[in-house]
């Protein structure tokens, strides 16, 4: 992953924002066990970071790794 394909924070807040259809994700929001990070969303988020550039490897596809904005900030940074 190039500096290029990597995103920022603000990014993905506003992009979870969007998936999640929810305003108040902060970088600590449980996103999982609250349910705003459900299935249909998952799905789309991970589609939505593969057309910007951004490729989680299967075997990092984990709930724990999704399970707030920081986690998958983390990952998408790894």
């Amino acid at each position: 992953m190039t500096d290029m394909e990597r995103i920022s924070m603000n990014e993905l807040l506003a992009l979870l924002r969007e998936i999640c259809g929810e305003e108040n994700i902060a970088p600590d929001t449980e996103l999982m066990e609250s349910g705003l990070l459900d299935s249909y969303a998952f799905i789309n988020l991970l589609s939505e970071l593969d057309m910007r550039g951004i490729s989680i490897e299967p075997t990092r596809v984990e709930t724990e790794n999704f399970s707030s904005a920081e986690r998958i900030y983390f990952l998408c940074h790894k």
